[in-house]
């Protein structure tokens, strides 16, 4: 550190030299030290440590002048100080801890000086001890006294590991650790153990398992195992089988070396010797199992010849703990970093940090119902049992990570198994043994002599076989070869050898072949794997060794999304189907291009019947048929058949719970559209939008109905006037054309729809008809008419007759008014309009029992006026442009002309520009001049959707139109809250979530917070404690749903009101029928009426609802002493399984639980 230091220095002085030419001597900066800063007269460039304190920097955005401090590391240049840092300009380190760990040697010092710990005074005489646990010196040992030393029972000796303390054996001395396992640091040996207090291991065995390469050797000083010389030479290959160099083989030549069909690839477990693929080559092995030696990945397989995996999920399933990621230095999964609050619980469920927990509340840790503990998978959350701490599962399955032990149970919260048992069935070999640490079954050692055979059967050492001497072992008489199933010990054959079993079964060990026998030479072949698939719209292509047999779907039904959806999901069961006909509905004269979309095969066979007769195809392929669409009056059946007559069948997207899947069925149809009607003809005049008119009331005039759609049979249809049907029905064209004779006209009205009925589909004429009537042609005088009434309307009108039959009228249907008929002459009407309020009136004439159609203009009357300058709280006093509303409720008064009435029609309202409120319980007066007044109550400053109001006008609505005033009312400014907090915060201000059972305290933040205000929540005053004129606090009381927040003063004035959530309701366990698994319940009686039990939280303290699918559960009873966490109810009657429970407190539901109906 002191040579990078100095380095450091004489950079920055060699800088500041070579920058000081930029600067002159007069004390101020110049501009080319713009950037940097003129200290002393030198020109510093911008980060250039100060060459005489490194804890001082150049930084012209401090200072432009003189030095800045610098924060970092920095070297004080005392040995006696580590970790040196700068602060406030200077360097400062902590003092360097010299303690050397060795007990009793007195204390360790820092010598500054030479730079050196010294070390310390021993400090135990002659006639003491030096006890190593507590660094003193003692005159009597509790432990091992050993060479003036007190080492504790059990500790292990420092200058040798395979020596103990043991105070049973030998207070005294040292005591050996024979059979623990120890490391003599060498490579060369593994397996090492202490053996009369020495560590001692055996051989390593340093055979690379490749055969023909002579003998490897185990090299000490490279820690390695060094490999042997090639042994096959002058053309010979090596067989790995057999270890030893040939001249044939029957098998895979690759690399001038012979491996046996079925053979691995030592060097790439990926590939394998297929004769039948490759003689003189390695055959992937691709969708084969392997190991690509990454932690980091996981479930690999072979790919090309290439062991690949996909990225190993490290989510460790532990909520409000960050992201797990994975290391693949250290081979595990890094946790992330803990994102609750101190005084929060983690909620595993939601990944919420919370303040209360619904399952169990454990190390500060919120578990859901039936949640294993990630520490111990013997332990689980249940809640019944104890919500504070795990419940033991004793008695299930669990698993210890061992390999030595199998069948593993939990017991007393631990996980345990029993012995592995390693026999591998070899005789002669010794007992086997299992091996935790390579998680493998090591074998035993030969017992047999070199001068005797190992009998197989009898599994003893013998001088003498009665059955086949191979190799140094006998085998009996037609015992199978170990290592070839396709050779036998043949004593007739052959007592010295194994003789061939050609014709036998046997298994290649590939995949890609069946029917495998026994050939000469003890080869095991097979024949070639015939794939086949039960599925049309997949196809074949064939065998690939390591993942069998393979498939692909049919390239045009792939390009399909739907076609290759269906095929994956149900190809097995719909081997050829449709799921779209195109269009979905055709007109009845035919002839349009119908495309079926689905699989059909290939196309060539495909064959339509529609209606009980064959249709042409006009093309198909695999995935697309069209045919044109013949003529009809009906909807049509459709019969498709593929390949070999095979039906095809409808395919349709159904949903459950919000899930597709796709059923079939056997039927399916050509739907026509409906019949359209577009003009109608036959009486005296044609109407001006395809209508006929002026029709005879007694009927039996003939009209012509024209549109589309209408069919090619007569009997098929029916065309009604009104709801009367027309008679003597003819089809003057085929699908476009109808003849009929109308009736007479009927009761209540004179103008009506014609309608045309065809197989149940109708088409309509809205007012396509109309019998002799009155009408109005013009009107006159309609605007600008005075409110007040009297005014004269003029109109001219057809078909009337004199009053009193006939009669004028003014406004909406059923709001009529009317207007004061004068007099009729000829055509013409004059009548006095009553009073009214605002525009866009109807005007309609009524002739006996009949009326007219809306006259084609309206009848508008003046607008009122709102006056400037009349804003006052009492009629008697002059108003003004603005009135201040000191408190509420307050009345208030305002001048408006032309407004003679309040009709029901009149609404007064005020505005900010933003939001508006109803001015209450409008009244008409007058003011001291006998001006007309208005006057209405205002009730709060708050807006018809509950929003603070600012500065607003008055607002007048008549009918059809609104008119604005100009004066200002004026409200206070109420307190605001800004933020909430105190349950589930959001971050942003604001909190929810709250338990139902309330308790929480809810701390609110804002402005103008006083002594005198109240408080309100969902409009019941609630005590609050004031912190100051900022932040006031509450406890949250019981509730469901939403609880509406309000401040209100004194004068009336109010907060807009905020809103908190309370939290859903969460069910655990549904209880009550037979059968109770788990947190649902079974065997319900369809006839309903048990009553059952739901466990959970925060339902409420009452009025919670209970649905069962979409039943309601009746008699909903909340639990006396635990009404939010236990609710009973009624079972209705159902059926089904897994049937869906929910529980609605306030605004909020459940998500389900489940239970079942008996079956």
């Amino acid at each position: 550190m002191k040579k990078q230091f100095g380095f450091q220095i004489f950079v920055s002085l060699f800088l500041s030299l070579l920058l000081s030419s930029g600067c002159d001597d007069s004390g101020e900066k110049n501009d080319e030290c713009a950037s940097g800063c003129l200290i002393e007269g030198i020109c510093y460039p911008d980060g250039v440590i100060n060459p005489s304190n490194s804890c001082q920097i150049c930084n012209p955005g401090l200072s432009a002048d003189n030095w800045s401090d610098h924060e970092g590391s920095c070297d004080d240049g005392l040995f006696c100080t580590v970790n040196d840092m700068c602060t406030a300009g200077v360097c400062e380190g902590t003092e360097r801890i010299c303690d050397d760990g060795i007990a009793c040697n007195g204390s360790e010092t820092c010598d500054e000086e030479n730079q050196i710990c010294t070390v310390g005074t021993p400090e135990c005489d002659s006639g003491t001890l030096c006890n190593l646990e507590t660094d003193t010196c003692v005159q009597t040992c509790t432990g091992c006294a050993i060479s003036g030393i007190c080492y504790g029972n059990g500790q292990i000796n420092p200058a040798n590991q395979c020596q103990i303390c043991d105070l049973v054996t030998n207070a005294s001395d040292w005591t050996s650790r024979d059979g623990e396992s120890c490391d003599d640091g060498q490579f060369c040996t593994v397996n090492d153990a202490c053996s009369a207090g020495v560590c001692e291991g055996s051989a390593r065995s340093c055979d690379d398992g490749i055969a023909c390469n002579g003998s490897e050797t185990c090299n000490e000083d490279t820690d390695s195992c060094s490999s042997g010389t090639v042994t096959c030479t002058g053309g010979a290959m090596c067989d790995i089988a057999t270890d030893s160099c040939l001249f044939a083989c029957n098998g895979c030549i690759i690399n001038e070396i012979c491996y046996g069909h079925g053979s691995i690839n030592l060097l790439n477990t990926c590939q394998i010797c297929d004769m039948s693929q490759n003689s003189v080559g390695w055959t992937d092995r691709d969708g084969a199992s392997c190991d690509d030696g990454l932690f980091c990945t996981i479930n690999d397989t072979c790919s090309s010849g290439v062991c690949q995996g996909s990225a190993r999920p490290c989510d460790d399933g532990i909520s409000c703990n960050g992201s797990e990621s994975c290391d693949e230095t250290s081979d595990s999964c890094i946790a992330g970093v803990t994102t609750c609050e101190s005084s929060e619980l983690c909620e595993l469920t939601t990944d919420n940090c919370v303040q209360m927990c619904t399952g169990c509340a454990i190390s500060g840790i919120c578990y859901g119902s039936g949640q294993t503990n990630p520490a111990n998978q013997c332990q689980i959350c249940d809640p019944i049992t104890n919500d504070s701490t795990w419940t033991s599962r004793d008695g299930e399955s669990c698993d210890d990570g061992l390999f030595c032990t199998v069948n593993d149970m939990c017991a007393s919260d631990i996980c345990e198994g029993t012995p592995r048992v390693c026999d591998d069935g070899i005789a002669c070999n010794g007992s086997e043994s299992c091996d935790e640490g390579s998680d493998t079954c090591t074998t035993g050692v030969t017992t047999c002599e070199s001068w005797e055979l190992c009998d197989m059967t009898a599994d003893s050492c013998v001088q003498t076989c009665t059955g086949c001497a191979i190799s140094g072992m006998c085998f009996g008489s037609g015992q199978i070869n170990p290592a070839n199933p396709c050779q036998i010990c043949d004593t007739v054959a052959d007592s010295f050898a194994w003789t061939d079993r050609i014709g036998e079964s046997c298994d290649d060990g590939v995949n890609c072949t069946e029917s495998d026998m026994c050939e000469g030479g003890g080869i095991c072949m097979g024949t070639a794997l015939a794939c086949l698939t039960d599925r049309p719209c997949m196809e074949n292509t064939g065998c690939t060794e390591g993942s069998g047999c393979g498939e692909v779907m049919n390239p045009a039904c792939a390009m399909d999304i739907h076609c290759a959806d269906i095929c994956t999901e149900i190809g097995d069961t719909a081997k050829y189907f449709i799921y779209e006909i195109s269009p979905a509905e055709l007109s009845t004269s035919g002839g349009e291009l119908v495309t079926l979309k689905g699989f059909f095969g290939d196309g060539s066979e495909v064959t339509i019947i529609a209606g009980g007769i064959s249709v042409p195809v006009l093309s198909a392929n695999s995935t697309t048929v069209t045919f044109s669409a013949p003529e009809a009056s009906t909807d049509l059946d459709l019969v498709i058949t593929g390949p070999g007559g095979a039906p095809v069948v409808r395919v349709f997207n159904e949903y459950n719970y919000g899930v597709p899947y796709y059923v079939t069925s056997s039927s399916m149809s050509l739907v026509y559209l409906a019949p359209v009607v577009t003009t109608v003809e036959g009486c005296s005049n044609i109407g001006s939008e395809g209508v006929t008119v002026d029709c005879e009331k007694d009927g039996g005039i003939p009209i012509l109905v024209t549109g589309m759609n209408f069919g090619n049979d007569p009997s098929n249809l029916t065309v009604l006037i009104g709801d009367t049907e027309c008679q003597e029905l003819a089809l003057a064209d085929y699908h476009t054309r109808i003849y009929c004779n109308i009736p007479p006209m009927p009761e209540g009205d004179w103008i009506f729809n014609v309608t045309v009925i065809r197989d149940g589909k109708s088409g309509v004429k809205e007012g396509g008809l109309s019998y002799a009537g009155p009408y109005i042609a013009e009107v006159f005088y309609n605007d600008d008419v005075d409110p007040a009434g009297g005014s004269m309307l003029e109109l001219r009108a057809g078909n009337i007759s004199l009053p009193p039959d006939t009669s004028v009228w003014i406004g909406p249907t059923g709001t009529e008014n009317e207007c004061l008929i004068l007099g009729i002459f000829s055509d013409t009407i004059r009548c006095i309009v009553p009073a009214g309020a605002g525009v866009g009136h109807e005007i309609r004439v009524k002739t006996g029992n009949l009326w007219s159609e809306p006259a084609p203009v309206f009848l508008n009357y003046r607008l009122p006026t709102i006056q400037p300058g009349s804003l006052t709280p009492d009629p008697l006093i002059p108003g003004g442009l603005i009135l201040p509303l000191p408190t509420y409720p307050a009345q208030v008064y305002f001048r408006v002309d032309d407004l003679p009435t309040l009709y029901d029609t009149v609404n007064i309202t005020y505005y900010d520009g933003i939001n508006s409120n109803i001015c209450h319980f409008p009244e008409l007066t007058a003011n001291s001049l006998s001006e007309p007044m208005v006057g209405c109550w205002i009730f709060g400053n708050l807006s018809s959707d509950g929003a603070v109001m600012g500065d607003s006008y008055f607002s007048i609505s008549v009918w059809g139109a609104t008119v604005n005033g100009t004066d200002m009312l004026q409200f206070g400014i109420p307190p605001q809250m800004a933020t909430f907090s105190g349950c589930v915060d959001d971050g942003s201000g604001n909190t929810g979530s709250c338990p139902t059972e309330g308790g929480n305290t809810i701390t609110v933040t804002g402005s103008d917070f006083s002594s005198s205000m109240q408080l309100a929540v969902n409009g019941i005053t609630t005590a609050y404690n004031l912190i100051s004129s900022n932040e006031i606090t509450f406890t949250m009381p019981q509730g469901t749903g939403y609880a509406s927040v309000q401040i209100i003063l004194p004068s009336g004035l109010l907060s807009a009101a905020a809103a908190i959530s309370y939290t859903r309701p969460v069910i655990d366990s549904v209880q009550g029928c037979p059968f109770t698994v788990g947190n649902t319940t079974h065997g319900c009686p369809v006839t309903g009426g048990t009553v059952i039990t739901i466990n959970g939280s925060d339902f409420g303290s009452s009025g919670a609802e209970v649905l069962i699918d979409k039943n309601q559960c009746t008699g909903v009873l909340h639990d006396a002493l635990t009404p939010h966490r236990r609710i009973t109810c009624i079972l209705p009657p159902g059926t089904g399984l897994e049937v869906p429970v929910t529980v609605k407190a306030g605004t909020f539901t459940s998500d389900p639980a489940r239970l079942s109906y008996l079956p």
